[in-house]
């Protein structure tokens, strides 16, 4: 079961009621790139499914594009804020009833579940996606130095993830592990006179990261990145990885399907 977002926690993330669904011109810029790398090619609107969508930046980016986005998230507060908005939303997975969807997104929210509750948990989601349907997750990066403050900066995390650790829950899922590197970092965040710096900064971690890949091989990609991005996807019908999907059985008992975020 993934922990309640209490009131507390969303006091300590400065959630303001007046900026729900908002999202700024940086959060736009990335879920614009997030969509263009992986999502683009379906060329219409999507059936999407925040799991713990907090103050709803992402739910209100897919209402802008014609997306139809449901939430799940565990803390009553956001719950009422999102129903005030106008947003479909629910506590748990459960309230879904079989439900499928073209994408599932987890942003920073995974590395709240206990690990021993990840396999099930995953494999859950897999449950409610389409065929081809796609889950993007964005965590710390656990095998990067620099993920560090990310991961122990928030006492609420229960699960260090990494690459490696990623290839083995997909497998346990049942699903296709389609990427899993460093975040992405659009070059346009909101303001063209960043973009020159940006591009330096992307320069240079490409640089580092050749540099440190080699010295220290092997090592994934995004060994430098303080976040992880990872998108697993389910199989079409009658393409490899619909049978390990099915014959895994059910976890068993219910499952809380949201997070702190």
């Amino acid at each position: 079961m993934i922990p309640e977002a209490s009131d507390r926690y969303v006091e300590w993330k400065s959630w303001q009621p007046a900026d729900f669904g908002r999202p700024s011109a940086a959060s736009c810029a990335y879920f614009s790139r997030l969509f263009h790398r992986f999502a683009a090619p379906a060329g219409r609107a999507l059936a999407v499914l925040e799991i713990g969508f907090g103050n709803g930046k992402f739910l209100g980016w897919c209402r802008q594009q014609g997306h139809a986005a449901t939430g799940i998230e565990t803390n009553a507060a956001l719950r009422a804020r999102a129903a005030r908005a106008g947003y479909e939303c629910h506590t748990a997975l459960a309230a879904l009833a079989g439900r499928r969807f073209d994408l599932i997104v987890l942003f920073d929210v995974l590395e709240h579940v206990p690990e021993a509750g990840l396999p099930d948990f995953l494999h859950e989601l897999a449950g409610h996606l389409a065929d081809g349907g796609q889950i993007i997750v964005r965590t710390p990066n656990g095998g990067s130095p620099f993920g560090l403050n990310h991961q122990h900066g928030d006492p609420t995390h229960a699960a260090i993830l990494t690459h490696n650790k990623f290839r083995y829950l997909a497998g346990e899922a049942g699903l296709a592990l389609r990427y899993c590197s460093g975040d992405l970092y659009p070059l346009f965040a909101g303001s063209w006179r960043r973009v020159p710096a940006r591009a330096l900064r992307v320069l240079l971690r490409r640089i580092l990261e050749a540099l440190v890949r080699f010295t220290l091989a092997p090592q994934p990609r995004g060994v430098l990145s303080a976040n992880l991005l990872t998108v697993l996807q389910r199989a079409r019908a009658g393409q490899a990885g619909e049978d390990s999907l099915s014959s895994r059985a059910p976890p068993s008992g219910p499952h809380s399907a949201t997070g702190p975020g």
